[in-house]
């Protein structure tokens, strides 16, 4: 019994974890000077020596370059490389067969994503307006048992409020290889005087609500909670930010019986601590280091 209740646990740890712990997609500003690499030591509680973990490396303009888990296996690293301008041209994660490589073009209304991974390809176009809001993405895949030729799998229309803030996505979903189109939407709502986003609600396929989340605010305009309800398995995971002089102090998960606390310190994530039933189940301490 205490084999499965070890194996278990660790099973929810990966699960967790994996959905908490996260690459720093850029590098935050810090008074300390520019971010070089963020490295991650985990350990199971705050008495044991920490373990490495994941490392997230950027370039001098900030920009997230490589990232990596401490695994026998190249699956989980991840490159990037961008343009002189900034923009993101490739992101390769793991290497030889199981590499998975997406190469990004530019152009003046439209990007282009192509994505290979095993033999099948997927090619996404995202088609934006003059005020570079999303207007409308189409996914579309080819290889393996769906053939040479590229077939619809997706399609999102994007509509906005007079703010120009997104209010709808209508998603269109295609069966592959059959073609056949299934319809659902995501509604935002906004609070009529401040203009911030208060509820999403991604709806199924059926037309019922599936995902309801909730936000509120401060009187000062920072968020303060954010409430996530899925309604297929009657799961609620609920976040609170608290500030010390208007800066993110922490940020605290509730999901089942995990409890989740990220702690700030001016705006740098230091430490996450992971409860399992209100007892200390993992520490992760990050490491930053500087140009």
């Amino acid at each position: 019994m205490m084999i499965l209740r070890f194996a278990f646990l660790l099973f929810l740890g990966w699960i967790c974890n994996s959905a908490i712990a996260q690459p720093f997609a850029h590098a935050p500003l810090t008074k300390q000077g520019k971010v070089k690499s963020i490295t991650e030591w985990v350990r199971p509680n705050l008495k044991q020596k920490g373990q490495k973990g994941a490392i997230s490396q950027f370039n001098p303009q900030g920009q997230l370059v490589a990232y990596a888990l401490p695994v026998d296996t190249s699956l989980f690293n991840t490159t990037f490389q961008y343009d002189a301008s900034g923009r993101l041209l490739e992101k390769q994660e793991g290497k030889g067969k199981d590499t998975r490589l997406t190469r990004y073009q530019y152009q003046k209304d439209k990007t282009i994503e192509y994505i290979l991974f095993r033999e099948k390809e997927t090619r996404v176009l995202y088609f934006y307006d003059k005020k570079r809001r999303l207007l409308e993405k189409k996914t579309y895949q080819r290889g393996l048992e769906l053939g040479p030729k590229y077939l619809p799998a997706e399609r999102v229309l994007y509509q906005y409020n007079p703010r120009d803030s997104l209010q709808k996505e209508v998603i269109y979903a295609y069966d592959l290889p059959s073609g056949k189109m299934s319809q659902r939407t995501n509604v935002y709502k906004y609070h009529p005087g401040h203009g911030r986003l208060i509820k999403k609600v991604e709806n199924d396929f059926d037309g019922q609500a599936r995902i309801i989340t909730d936000y509120t605010y401060l009187t000062n305009g920072q968020l303060h909670r954010k409430h996530r309800y899925h309604r297929l398995d009657d799961a609620l995971i609920s976040t609170e930010y608290l500030y010390q002089n208007g800066v993110l102090w922490q940020e605290i998960q509730y999901d089942g019986a995990f409890r989740h606390v990220k702690i700030y310190v001016e705006g740098r994530l230091i430490r996450l601590r992971t409860y399992l039933d209100d007892e200390i189940y993992r520490v992760v301490d990050y490491q930053w280091n500087y140009y």
